[in-house]
């Protein structure tokens, strides 16, 4: 009988290490008189750089975009249906693309949002869950960017949401992402830093 226990613990084990994931993390950033900065590490292929999403709206009516949510549970336990690709041919990925690359998980630490009219930030910019039996959740964070302006702001149209604390990242995932409603003709640029990726 021990013979058989152990080599379903070996078995386990086996398996266990084939499915463990490699988290891969950036240097920390600090926040020093009301400025953001980061140390710059080392170049290496393992390195987080921060995703640049653009996309302005039609004149008719307003859009949503989504960033994550690869198969659309998320959106559909949520109700979000006719999410818009990002529109602005600068993207450096598309909708479906970045989805892909949270799917395994990413960690938001910062996030940078620049529109070109400060009404831009009165639209719901909402991180929703879900789970396998379909429940809704998640919470509209755009008052987490109206507190997350410094005295020393002088463009209006600027608005940047440190999350690099440990614990207060946003996750990206197959049952977290973020959905943004986009003013009709109005544009948004919104830059992601991340803390992390499952890999």
């Amino acid at each position: 009988m021990d013979h058989f226990a152990n080599m379903y613990a070996q078995n386990a084990q086996g398996i266990a290490d084939q499915l463990r994931q490699t988290i891969n993390t950036t240097t920390k950033s600090k926040t020093v008189a009301g400025v953001n900065s980061s140390e710059v590490s080392q170049v290496y292929l393992g390195n987080l750089d921060p995703v640049i999403i653009q996309h302005t709206a039609a004149s008719g009516a307003n859009e949503v975009i989504r960033i994550g949510d690869f198969g659309g549970v998320v959106a559909r336990a949520n109700s979000v249906v006719n999410t818009k690709e990002f529109s602005d041919s600068g993207n450096q990925w598309t909708a479906q693309q970045l989805a892909y690359i949270a799917e395994k998980g990413l960690l938001i630490a910062q996030i940078n949002y620049v529109v070109s009219n400060n009404d831009q930030f009165a639209q719901p910019f909402r991180y929703l869950t879900t789970d396998a039996s379909g429940a809704s959740g998640g919470r509209d964070i755009k008052g987490r960017f109206a507190e997350s302006q410094r005295s020393t702001d002088q463009n209006l149209l600027v608005k940047t949401l440190d999350l690099s604390v440990d614990g207060k990242q946003l996750l990206l995932n197959p049952w977290n992402a973020l959905f943004i409603t986009v003013k009709a003709s109005r544009s948004v640029t919104i830059t992601l830093s991340f803390g992390g990726s499952v890999q």
